[in-house]
């Protein structure tokens, strides 16, 4: 016998309990990537502030473009993961909104 089960042969109860349970571990990974993104926008924001501090106080103009053209490609940065935590969370949703449930 194959390792491969023929949906067919299943009963619609294991059907749909084995879909819950590949929701439930999908659900589960989709809220670990959450919370390491947002772990890591946690260290984005600190450095942006900490690059506009040298941006504010430093007298040497070439550093302070360079800490300027580094904040922006931070938030550039930050926004994106911004963007996929919210898709992260509409996908939690509507897996959640299943009809299975």
């Amino acid at each position: 016998m194959s390792g491969k089960r023929n949906s067919k042969n299943l009963s619609p109860e294991l059907i749909i309990h084995e879909r819950l349970n590949a929701e439930k571990i999908f659900i589960k990974k989709l809220e670990e990537q959450k919370k390491a993104y947002n772990e890591f926008l946690t260290q984005i924001n600190t450095f942006i502030e900490y690059a506009k501090d040298q941006v504010k106080n430093n007298d040497d103009n070439k550093l302070r473009l360079e800490y300027l053209e580094i904040v922006g490609e931070e938030e550039s940065l930050r926004d994106k993961i911004e963007v996929y935590l919210k898709k992260n969370d509409e996908l939690i949703t509507s897996i959640k909104r299943s009809d299975f449930k």
